[in-house]
Protein backbone atom coordinates (compact mmCIF):
# COMPACT_ATOMS: atom_id res chain seq x y z
CA UNK A 1 0.00 0.00 0.00
CA UNK A 2 2.77 2.46 0.96
CA UNK A 3 4.76 1.52 -2.13
CA UNK A 4 1.72 2.19 -4.32
CA UNK A 5 1.32 5.65 -2.76
CA UNK A 6 5.03 6.35 -3.21
CA UNK A 7 4.82 5.20 -6.81
CA UNK A 8 1.77 7.37 -7.48
CA UNK A 9 3.48 10.34 -5.85
CA UNK A 10 6.65 9.88 -7.93
CA UNK A 11 4.61 9.25 -11.08
CA UNK A 12 2.65 12.47 -10.53
CA UNK A 13 5.89 14.44 -10.09
CA UNK A 14 7.33 12.89 -13.26
CA UNK A 15 4.12 13.74 -15.13
CA UNK A 16 4.27 17.32 -13.83
CA UNK A 17 7.87 17.66 -15.04
CA UNK A 18 7.11 16.03 -18.39
CA UNK A 19 4.07 18.23 -18.99
CA UNK A 20 6.16 21.28 -18.07
CA UNK A 21 8.87 20.28 -20.54
CA UNK A 22 6.58 19.64 -23.52
CA UNK A 23 3.94 22.27 -22.83
CA UNK A 24 3.51 25.19 -25.16
CA UNK A 25 4.65 28.61 -24.06
CA UNK A 26 2.16 29.81 -21.43
CA UNK A 27 -0.36 32.53 -22.12
CA UNK A 28 0.87 35.83 -20.70
CA UNK A 29 -1.60 38.44 -19.60
CA UNK A 30 -0.82 41.47 -21.73
CA UNK A 31 -0.57 43.94 -18.86
CA UNK A 32 1.69 44.34 -15.87
CA UNK A 33 0.69 43.31 -12.36
CA UNK A 34 1.43 46.43 -10.36
CA UNK A 35 1.33 44.78 -6.92
CA UNK A 36 -1.56 43.99 -4.60
CA UNK A 37 -4.53 46.33 -4.23
CA UNK A 38 -3.05 49.85 -3.84
CA UNK A 39 0.35 48.53 -2.73
CA UNK A 40 2.88 48.75 -5.54
CA UNK A 41 5.93 46.56 -6.09
CA UNK A 42 8.97 48.17 -4.52
CA UNK A 43 7.12 50.05 -1.75
CA UNK A 44 8.78 50.11 1.67
CA UNK A 45 7.64 48.31 4.82
CA UNK A 46 6.52 51.63 6.26
CA UNK A 47 4.37 52.36 3.19
CA UNK A 48 2.85 48.87 3.20
CA UNK A 49 2.00 49.03 6.92
CA UNK A 50 0.52 52.52 6.52
CA UNK A 51 -1.72 51.44 3.63
CA UNK A 52 -2.65 47.93 4.71
CA UNK A 53 -3.45 48.56 8.36
CA UNK A 54 -6.55 50.46 7.22
CA UNK A 55 -8.02 47.46 5.39
CA UNK A 56 -11.24 46.33 7.09
CA UNK A 57 -10.77 43.64 9.79
CA UNK A 58 -7.01 43.36 9.10
CA UNK A 59 -4.69 43.45 12.11
CA UNK A 60 -0.98 44.27 11.99
CA UNK A 61 0.88 41.54 13.91
CA UNK A 62 4.62 41.86 13.41
CA UNK A 63 7.53 42.78 11.20
CA UNK A 64 11.20 41.98 10.85
CA UNK A 65 13.82 43.17 8.39
CA UNK A 66 12.36 41.13 5.50
CA UNK A 67 8.64 40.77 6.18
CA UNK A 68 5.44 42.31 7.51
CA UNK A 69 2.73 40.06 8.91
CA UNK A 70 -1.03 40.77 9.17
CA UNK A 71 -4.00 38.60 10.16
CA UNK A 72 -7.73 38.83 9.55
CA UNK A 73 -9.73 40.31 6.73
CA UNK A 74 -11.05 38.62 3.63
CA UNK A 75 -9.71 37.59 0.25
CA UNK A 76 -12.32 36.79 -2.43
CA UNK A 77 -14.93 36.55 0.33
CA UNK A 78 -12.94 33.94 2.28
CA UNK A 79 -11.54 34.47 5.79
CA UNK A 80 -7.80 35.15 5.77
CA UNK A 81 -5.55 33.44 8.32
CA UNK A 82 -2.59 35.65 7.43
CA UNK A 83 -0.93 37.98 4.92
CA UNK A 84 2.86 37.88 4.77
CA UNK A 85 4.44 40.71 2.76
CA UNK A 86 8.11 40.05 1.90
CA UNK A 87 10.78 42.62 1.10
CA UNK A 88 14.27 42.75 -0.35
CA UNK A 89 16.25 45.91 0.41
CA UNK A 90 13.03 47.32 1.95
CA UNK A 91 11.22 46.85 -1.38
CA UNK A 92 7.97 44.85 -1.51
CA UNK A 93 8.26 41.90 -3.90
CA UNK A 94 6.12 39.01 -2.59
CA UNK A 95 2.82 38.53 -0.81
CA UNK A 96 1.72 35.18 0.60
CA UNK A 97 -1.95 34.96 1.59
CA UNK A 98 -3.48 32.01 3.44
CA UNK A 99 -7.27 31.65 3.57
CA UNK A 100 -9.44 29.10 5.32
CA UNK A 101 -10.88 26.65 2.82
CA UNK A 102 -10.47 23.47 0.82
CA UNK A 103 -10.57 22.48 -2.81
CA UNK A 104 -14.08 23.89 -3.42
CA UNK A 105 -12.96 27.24 -1.95
CA UNK A 106 -9.87 27.11 -4.18
CA UNK A 107 -12.15 26.69 -7.20
CA UNK A 108 -14.23 29.73 -6.16
CA UNK A 109 -11.10 31.84 -5.66
CA UNK A 110 -9.66 30.66 -8.98
CA UNK A 111 -12.91 31.61 -10.75
CA UNK A 112 -12.87 35.11 -9.20
CA UNK A 113 -9.23 35.68 -10.18
CA UNK A 114 -10.08 34.34 -13.63
CA UNK A 115 -13.00 36.77 -13.89
CA UNK A 116 -10.59 39.65 -13.31
CA UNK A 117 -7.52 38.45 -15.24
CA UNK A 118 -8.77 35.80 -17.67
CA UNK A 119 -7.76 32.17 -17.99
CA UNK A 120 -4.64 31.16 -16.07
CA UNK A 121 -1.34 30.82 -17.90
CA UNK A 122 -0.87 27.44 -16.23
CA UNK A 123 -3.48 25.28 -14.57
CA UNK A 124 -3.13 21.81 -13.07
CA UNK A 125 -6.06 19.88 -11.69
CA UNK A 126 -4.63 16.45 -11.02
CA UNK A 127 -5.16 14.44 -7.85
CA UNK A 128 -1.76 15.35 -6.43
CA UNK A 129 -1.14 18.71 -8.14
CA UNK A 130 -3.80 21.40 -8.08
CA UNK A 131 -2.79 24.97 -8.85
CA UNK A 132 -3.25 27.88 -11.20
CA UNK A 133 -0.80 30.61 -12.22
CA UNK A 134 -1.46 33.88 -14.01
CA UNK A 135 1.70 35.22 -15.67
CA UNK A 136 1.85 38.95 -16.46
CA UNK A 137 3.80 40.90 -19.07
CA UNK A 138 6.18 42.35 -16.45
CA UNK A 139 7.13 38.78 -15.32
CA UNK A 140 5.05 39.12 -12.17
CA UNK A 141 2.54 36.40 -11.39
CA UNK A 142 -0.33 35.28 -9.17
CA UNK A 143 -0.29 31.66 -7.98
CA UNK A 144 -3.14 29.87 -6.20
CA UNK A 145 -3.40 26.34 -4.78
CA UNK A 146 -5.26 24.44 -2.07
CA UNK A 147 -2.93 23.37 0.75
CA UNK A 148 -3.10 20.09 2.66
CA UNK A 149 -3.86 21.84 5.97
CA UNK A 150 -7.36 23.03 5.04
CA UNK A 151 -6.27 26.38 3.64
CA UNK A 152 -5.87 27.91 0.21
CA UNK A 153 -2.54 29.58 -0.59
CA UNK A 154 -2.27 32.60 -2.87
CA UNK A 155 0.93 34.38 -3.86
CA UNK A 156 1.54 37.66 -5.66
CA UNK A 157 5.16 37.77 -6.86
CA UNK A 158 7.37 40.24 -8.70
CA UNK A 159 10.04 38.06 -10.35
CA UNK A 160 12.54 40.86 -10.91
CA UNK A 161 12.75 41.68 -7.20
CA UNK A 162 12.38 37.99 -6.25
CA UNK A 163 15.54 37.19 -8.22
CA UNK A 164 17.44 39.74 -6.11
CA UNK A 165 16.01 38.18 -2.93
CA UNK A 166 16.95 34.67 -4.14
CA UNK A 167 20.48 35.80 -5.01
CA UNK A 168 20.85 37.43 -1.58
CA UNK A 169 19.62 34.26 0.12
CA UNK A 170 22.09 32.16 -1.84
CA UNK A 171 24.98 34.45 -0.80
CA UNK A 172 23.85 34.41 2.85
CA UNK A 173 23.47 30.62 2.80
CA UNK A 174 27.01 30.26 1.44
CA UNK A 175 28.38 32.58 4.15
CA UNK A 176 26.54 30.59 6.82
CA UNK A 177 27.90 27.33 5.42
CA UNK A 178 31.45 28.72 5.46
CA UNK A 179 30.96 29.85 9.05
CA UNK A 180 29.79 26.37 10.09
CA UNK A 181 32.69 24.74 8.26
CA UNK A 182 35.18 26.97 10.11
CA UNK A 183 33.77 25.75 13.40
CA UNK A 184 34.80 22.13 12.60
Amino acid sequence: MIRNKQFLFLASIATFILVGCIAKKPKTINSPLMGYKDIQWGESQKEVISKFKNVEDVIFKSKDSNSVYFTGGEYCGKMVTFYNFEFVGDKFYNLFISVIGGKSDYKEIKELIQTKWGLPSYSFDEESIVSATWQFSDSSYIWCSPAHDGTVSIMYVNNKLKKIADDNKKINDEKEKEKRLKSL
